[in-house]
């Protein structure tokens, strides 16, 4: 009789010890997840304004306009800069086929469009803003 109590109060002691557990590590869980979402910035803070921003989410002095007409003196092929101060790097990089993905802002929207070249074996994607009027 008195090892059945033993083993009563070890089998509850034990229990209690594994919630304990489970509840620290469901409550780190979150307060990571937390903590993620405020270093990102989101779609909203990218085109809530006309200012373009750089990765730690400081100003860089130049606005959407800017980054357009830096675009457009381009010549075919040239690389395009700072395309990640315009919008998350995430929408550009490729997803599948045919994926689009359009967003439109207080100051500005944009539209992405993924292609893949079966015959190239080529991704490309098309972007088109929306700018201030």
């Amino acid at each position: 009789m008195f090892k059945g109590k033993i083993r009563f109060i070890i089998v509850g002691i034990a229990v209690v010890f594994l919630l304990i557990c489970l509840m620290i590590i469901l409550y780190n869980k979150n307060s990571v997840s937390v903590y993620a979402q405020t270093m990102e910035m989101t779609l909203q803070d990218f085109t809530n304004s006309d200012e373009l921003f750089d990765s730690d989410g400081s100003m860089t002095g130049q606005d959407i306009t800017d980054f357009a007409n830096n675009v457009k003196s381009k010549k075919d092929g040239d690389e395009i800069t700072d395309l990640d101060k315009v919008l998350p790097i995430q929408y550009v990089r490729y997803i599948e086929d045919d994926y689009k993905f359009s967003y439109f802002g207080q100051e500005y929207g944009f539209l992405v469009y993924h292609h893949y070249f079966r015959t190239s074996n080529t991704a490309l994607f098309s972007l088109f803003l929306r700018l201030p009027a």
